[in-house]
């Protein structure tokens, strides 16, 4: 049986966007609903800050990017890896 091979830069490009794309959707909903959540369990479990200056520092900003990237580009690799090792299997 002929199987298809697998473009396996345009599968990890996909896959990374895809990820990427999943992550702002995700971190944004948490932006959202942070400061509701922050004001419901008290200044214990929100380290004493309030929504506006945890949103406007750093402390979101600079982990959401971060963390999109590193995602996309780990998952991207790994989709990348997978498509070779199966091109070269067959």
């Amino acid at each position: 049986m002929d199987y298809a091979k697998l473009n396996a830069g345009k599968l990890g490009i996909s896959v990374a966007l895809a990820v990427l794309l999943v992550w702002i959707v995700f971190a944004l909903f948490g932006w959202l609903t942070g400061g509701a959540m922050m004001m419901r369990m008290g200044a214990e479990m929100g380290a004493g800050m309030d929504a506006e200056r945890f949103a406007t520092t750093g402390m979101f900003v600079g982990p959401l990017i971060i963390g999109g990237i590193m995602s996309a580009i780990g998952s991207g690799l790994m989709a990348w890896l997978t498509a070779s090792i199966y091109n070269r299997l067959l």
